[in-house]
């Protein structure tokens, strides 16, 4: 991940990355639903042949701020835009150093976000997506 304090540079540098990994990505997807007027998706995993879509939130979080308090939500939107974009899923992944431990530990094992929400960390993402 690049050092940075800016979310956009992270999803910049992600999306470059599955790119060159050989996958079709989409960036700041316009929401659908009840989202569509202040709602966007950071990234999109499209893959034609089986007809698949796969939302991806990137939440960057380099101090100790506000990402932590509104991934909750994130999560609940992430899945309502699934639903309306008819995705196969969302992820949320949980990029910089900026997190507690003990919040960053509950997200990732003990949360149970919506049924097609997963939340991951950047080591998972890039072991499932940019290493494979």
């Amino acid at each position: 991940m690049p050092l940075t304090t800016v979310g956009t540079e992270v999803e910049n540098f992600i999306e470059n990355k599955l790119e060159l990994s050989g996958y079709n990505v989409e960036s700041q997807v316009a929401a659908s639903g009840i989202n569509k007027d202040w709602s966007r998706i950071d990234l999109v995993i499209l893959d034609d042949t089986y007809d698949f879509a796969e939302a991806i939130s990137l939440k960057y979080q380099d101090v100790a701020g506000t990402a932590e308090e509104k991934l909750l939500y994130e999560a609940e939107n992430l899945s309502l835009m699934c639903h309306a974009h008819k995705y196969h899923g969302g992820t949320i992944v949980l990029c910089g150093a900026g997190w507690s431990p003990v919040k960053y530990y509950w997200f990732l094992n003990e949360y149970d976000p919506p049924s097609n929400v997963r939340i991951i960390s950047y080591d998972e993402f890039v072991q499932e997506y940019i290493l494979n």
